[in-house]
């Protein structure tokens, strides 16, 4: 095992970002982004890469088992692929340890949610809470997510403007992308 070879992201690719893609499945999402990916990457997937890794989470999509469709949308087919119930960053960790591992020299990390087809997003909110801890408190996770800001905000001495602050900036920041979503020109007034 070779824990010392280096490692490097050498392609991102994208679908865009919006509240509702109600036109597009996560499948042809999945296509979308991979496609670019490649095409930034200058490689072809059936032939240059070693293994897949998807990141989602059944909840998210709706039905179980959704990475059977992973190799049609990724051009995976006959190729070694990994689900991972995460976020991208665990995909991309899950990435490296592959490589560094001398298993595999290229590997794709898809990631991707499509949360405007829940139905009942509360619940998946519910779901997402540890179950021993948090859950049979009959919470909901906003609720909660004001208590953890209570106490940052107690911890760090920090003051609710300045939370203030960086909305502002993030709002006025997502002005200057084509892609992002719910930019504005807001003030702390």
């Amino acid at each position: 095992m070779d824990m010392e070879r280096r490692v490097a992201i050498v392609g991102v690719g994208y679908s865009g970002f919006a509240p509702q893609t109600a036109d597009v499945s996560y499948k042809e999402l999945m296509f979308e982004a991979a496609t670019r990916a490649y095409e930034d990457a200058g490689i072809d997937p059936r032939r240059d890469v070693d293994s897949f890794i998807t990141c989602a989470e059944d909840y998210w999509e709706g039905f179980s088992i959704f990475d059977e469709f992973v190799p049609d949308q990724l051009g995976a087919v006959l190729k070694p692929t990994c689900t991972v119930s995460a976020d991208g960053l665990y995909g991309l960790v899950n990435a490296v340890m592959q490589i560094q591992s001398g298993l595999f020299d290229v590997v794709v990390v898809e990631a991707h949610s499509k949360a405007s087809d829940i139905l009942t997003y509360d619940d998946l909110l519910r779901f997402a809470m540890d179950p021993i801890y948090m859950r049979p408190l009959g919470w909901h996770a906003y609720a909660l997510a004001g208590l953890e800001m209570a106490r940052y905000l107690y911890d760090t001495g920090a003051l609710e403007e300045h939370c203030a602050m960086v909305v502002e900036k993030n709002k006025a920041n997502a002005l200057l992308n084509p892609l992002a979503s719910y930019g504005a020109k807001v003030s702390m007034d």
